[in-house]
């Protein structure tokens, strides 16, 4: 039985931080935050965008903003951290258990309350003590790691930029989610209420590709905008293990649609052992990338000979020599993906391994089994 509340939930992991400003320290060593004109970003995503990045291609994980782009009015302390959270009607706020006021510094024990919330016209904001926060989380398809990654701000010119984004690449593709985007920062001239015109850095997204692409990228289900043609494939998103994101998942593409090679093709580059027989390839609809059903009986394999059946001759291989047994998977690893001998050449030397299985030590055999089941599984 699944546990309820429990088994039914999932939850991306965040990878990291993208920011908007960094910490400076006055001439009394105080400590503050001060705005940048680019991303502050992690090593891992500097090496894809560059030292201070202005522009970051992305694209957003799921359907609903209100899980991928969060807005409220928020207020802090240093105490607490989020002491009161409210969306312009209600609110919930941090309370000192004992006195039954709003927490402070020297409050023990707190606990939550519903109260109303006045947006702007709260005393808390007029203090600035509120502001509005969005909490903006995405994917980086170029930057290896599976997961999304959080950009925070309190800008309301920012926030509003990316609502209209938003909007408009929704207007035009019916949808937001697993499409190409482009995050960027920016001046733009803006006059708050009250002041003088003044110049901010302000967050906008747009397409990362023209209104054509982006419209055909929206007919393909979620799930094939991963694999959008090879003038695109810089934008896909890839598990952490394949930095070289891109080209493999371009590799992956050409090798689901190429017809299985003959076996004599694999036989000069992996030898002449027995092996288990490929398993048939999975009928799939060409334009929309879904497995076409069909009845047990299209995917059973052909009858074994009765004296001994391919599983047992494979057993008793993998019993007389563990190694041999190991190659002769690798071998059908290739032949399932439909690699042809030179290009699985090309791929072992990117694995930093030898083109031929004698060559090859026990621990590059685990290496290149290892990234053969990936690129199965990913079929």
């Amino acid at each position: 039985m699944p546990i309820k509340n429990l088994s039914n939930q999932r939850r991306m992991p965040r990878l990291g931080k993208v920011r908007l400003g960094i910490k400076v320290t006055n001439a009394d060593g105080i400590e503050y935050p001060k705005a940048t004109d680019y991303f502050v970003v992690e090593d891992s995503v500097k090496a894809v965008f560059g030292e201070k990045p202005t522009e970051l291609e992305i694209m957003f994980p799921v359907e609903d903003e209100t899980l991928f782009a969060p807005q409220y009015y928020k207020s802090y302390n240093k105490s607490f951290g989020l002491s009161c959270k409210g969306d312009g009607e209600t609110a919930v706020q941090r309370f000192d258990t004992k006195t039954g006021k709003p927490a402070t510094k020297d409050s023990r024990e707190t606990s939550w309350r519903d109260v109303p919330c006045l947006g702007q016209e709260c005393p808390i904001y007029k203090a600035k003590k509120c502001t509005e926060v969005m909490n903006l989380q995405f994917l980086l398809p170029k930057v290896p790691g599976l997961g999304v990654w959080q950009l925070d701000t309190g800008s309301y010119y920012g926030i509003l930029e990316i609502n209209s984004g938003i909007d408009l690449v929704r207007n035009v593709c019916g949808r937001v989610s697993m499409i190409p985007l482009k995050l960027s920062l920016g001046k733009q001239e803006v006059t708050p209420p009250g002041e003088k015109k003044i110049t901010v850095n302000v967050l906008k997204l747009s397409a990362n590709v023209t209104l054509a692409e982006t419209q055909r990228l929206a007919q393909l289900p979620p799930s094939r905008v991963l694999l959008p043609p090879p003038d695109e494939s810089e934008l896909l998103l890839m598990p952490g293990d394949f930095p070289e994101a891109d080209e493999l998942m371009e590799k992956a593409k050409r090798l689901r649609e190429a017809p299985p090679p003959p076996e004599e093709d694999m036989d000069a580059l992996w030898g002449n052992g027995q092996s288990k027989e490929a398993a048939p390839a999975v009928p799939v609809n060409e334009s929309t990338g879904e497995i076409i059903e069909a009845t047990v009986e299209a995917y059973e394999q052909p009858e074994a000979p009765p004296e001994e059946s391919s599983d047992e001759a494979f057993d008793k291989m993998e019993s007389a020599s563990p190694r041999a047994a190991q190659e002769a998977r690798i071998r059908d690893g290739f032949l399932i993906l439909g690699i042809k001998k030179p290009k699985a050449a090309e791929m072992l030397r990117s694995w930093n391994c030898p083109a031929s299985a004698a060559d090859c030590t026990d621990e590059q055999l685990n290496t290149i089994e290892a990234k053969i089941n990936e690129l199965v599984n990913l079929r």
